[in-house]
């Protein structure tokens, strides 16, 4: 896997864009702060939701934070790193010691 995503801008006082990759449920936002965060284990519904909601940072404080494993990328973080989490936590999901949290 590539460290690479194709974030979409999205209109947000906190977030620039956002990426998924539905195959591997990793979920990437850049913040307008400059740091980005990739999201592991988030439903394909999450992601959807978020696309369609108002209020892009709200949606997250609210349904993704805290929520799910994640890693703060540095931006010279090397594709093998991420990878590697990528695959723990796909163990742990194919353990089916993942559940996804419910939207309220």
């Amino acid at each position: 896997m590539s460290a690479d995503f194709d974030r979409v801008p999205v209109d947000s006082s906190s977030i620039s864009s956002i990426g998924y990759l539905k195959d591997d449920g990793i979920l990437e936002i850049q913040f307008r702060n400059g740091r980005v965060y990739r999201l592991f284990l988030v439903p394909a519904t999450v992601w959807a939701n978020l696309l369609q909601s108002e209020s892009k940072g709200a949606f997250f404080n609210r349904f993704i934070r805290d929520r799910y494993p994640h890693v703060l990328v540095p931006p010279d973080a090397p594709d093998h790193l991420i990878e590697d989490l990528r695959l723990s936590l796909e163990a742990l999901k194919s353990r089916g010691e993942s559940e996804d949290p419910p939207l309220k």
